[in-house]
């Protein structure tokens, strides 16, 4: 109950931080996606599949209610990419900041071309040469860049509001390159 809670708090103040920055720069897509940063983060915490996959979804929807997004894409796409990221966790370790900001990124990346590919399927009168234009995945590529350039940061949090809480484990350290068995 604690992990939920903490992950909740993050989570919502993630949220207010981005669209803080979106309001003050007057910026759109290009703000850093700290609700997916939280969820790749939520991978190598070591929590329990089922409860994980309950916070993505939770995430995504967050993010869909943000966004002004179709209810329920984001949520599709964040249990996707949490789902693959979960798994590769278990075999993979993310080691410093390199391996924080590959690693978020690469599920900004997944999360962006699914709700992409929802919003063609599920909009059928936005033309599919528009979601497969340049300017489409332009904006995905600074949007996964902001994402990457907060990671560390979004994650040094993470893991301290974790440790001052009682929720860090001993052996998951990033750093130490360990992940869960």
């Amino acid at each position: 109950m604690v992990r939920l809670a903490v992950f909740v708090l993050l989570l919502l103040a993630g949220v207010v931080v981005a669209g803080g920055l979106a309001d003050a720069f007057a910026l759109s897509v290009f703000v850093p996606e700290i609700p997916a940063i939280l969820t790749t983060h939520l991978a190598w915490s070591g929590v329990s599949l089922p409860f994980g996959l309950a916070l993505a979804v939770l995430a995504g929807y967050v993010e869909d209610l943000d966004a002004g997004g179709i209810v329920g894409l984001s949520s599709l796409a964040y249990a996707v990419a949490f789902l693959g990221t979960y798994r590769l966790a278990r075999r993979i370790a993310a080691p410093g900041t390199v391996g924080r900001v590959l690693w978020s990124a690469a599920f900004v990346a997944v999360v962006d071309a699914i709700v992409a590919a929802g919003i063609a399927a599920v909009l059928p009168w936005i033309p599919a040469g528009y979601v497969l234009s340049r300017s489409t995945w332009a904006a995905t590529g600074l949007h996964v860049a902001a994402t990457a350039l907060w990671a560390p940061a979004v994650w040094v949090i993470a893991e301290a509001v974790h440790r001052k809480v009682g929720l860090a484990r001993t052996g998951l350290s990033f750093e130490d390159g360990g992940s869960p068995p």
